[in-house]
């Protein structure tokens, strides 16, 4: 897919929703957002460490927090394959289909945030699939309504929370392991590498970061958990979770501080990788 042109239609559909009357918060909400991803980073997650980031996000456990800079203020991002999650569209003509999460958006808009969590930020929700009644675009708005005892819920760990909360957790792994040279990679997307098989053009496209998986060559956790065996031979790879350590620094040790250990894959170079489990839409 044309991220740029994602971006493009996507900024036009949410200038394009409903404002109610000129001046309304509606209607400000609306144009802020459309007006924030005018200019807003575009990002490209790859198969394997979408995988990762879903992993993460949706475990339960603790991350730390996600500073955002400049660049990250706004943001288009693709989880290439999509994530494991599937949530009913509550679209106004009534067509309620279940559709897959492929890619989110996210704006600074404090009184909009859905969720004191998350940071003062405000995401929406896209999908690939086609939905009946728009013509066809590269992304569709996702409509998720909580207004009622239909309300759509995501199991993270041992909760059931709503589905941008456990978008906005996985927005934030994927952005903290991009930032952990150990486990992923960025670079500036190009054509040879990004593109579709029939794909002819080779030319770089420095407007899309590309967020890549580091695979660990050398590893100690197998996939159940346990110490790795010498001498087996793995068919796969597996994800290693991460976890918060604290340490005790200063003066007799009075003071404690909070180490973000992050996940990895281990596993053969080249071998698929297996999730540890699926995560679908939870209803109420």
């Amino acid at each position: 897919m044309d991220l740029a042109a994602g971006l493009n239609h996507a900024s036009r559909v949410v200038d394009e929703q409903p404002r109610g009357t000129e001046g309304s918060s509606v209607s400000d909400l609306w144009r802020r957002e459309a007006k924030e991803l005018e200019t807003a980073s575009l990002w490209w997650v790859a198969p394997d460490m979408t995988t990762l980031a879903a992993d993460t996000g949706l475990c339960g456990g603790e991350l730390p927090h996600w500073d955002r800079d400049a660049e990250t203020r706004s943001g288009l991002l693709v989880w290439d394959g999509g994530l494991p999650i599937r949530v009913v569209n509550r679209s106004a003509d009534r067509d309620e289909r279940t559709v897959t999460i492929d890619a989110v958006s996210w704006a600074p808009i404090p009184e909009w945030s859905q969720d004191a969590d998350m940071d003062g930020v405000r995401i929406e929700l896209w999908t690939r699939q086609a939905i009946a009644g728009r013509p066809p675009s590269p992304l569709s708005l996702i409509t998720v309504r909580f207004s009622d005892g239909r309300d759509d819920t995501v199991r993270v760990g041992d909760h059931s929370i709503a589905p941008e909360l456990a978008i906005w957790r996985i927005l934030c792994a994927t952005m903290l392991l991009s930032q952990q040279p150990q486990v992923g990679s960025t670079r500036p997307a190009n054509f040879r590498e990004d593109g579709s098989a029939k794909e002819t053009r080779t030319r770089p496209v420095p407007a899309v970061t590309v967020i890549d998986l580091r695979t660990v060559r050398e590893w100690t956790v197998g996939p159940d958990g346990k110490a790795a065996s010498d001498g087996r031979d793995y068919t796969h790879r597996w994800i290693v979770r991460g976890h918060m350590r604290t340490y005790h620094t200063g003066p007799r040790g009075a003071k404690t501080e909070k180490r973000w250990i992050a996940p990895y894959v281990a596993g053969p170079e080249g071998a698929p990788l297996v999730p540890k489990e699926h995560v679908w839409v939870w209803r109420r």
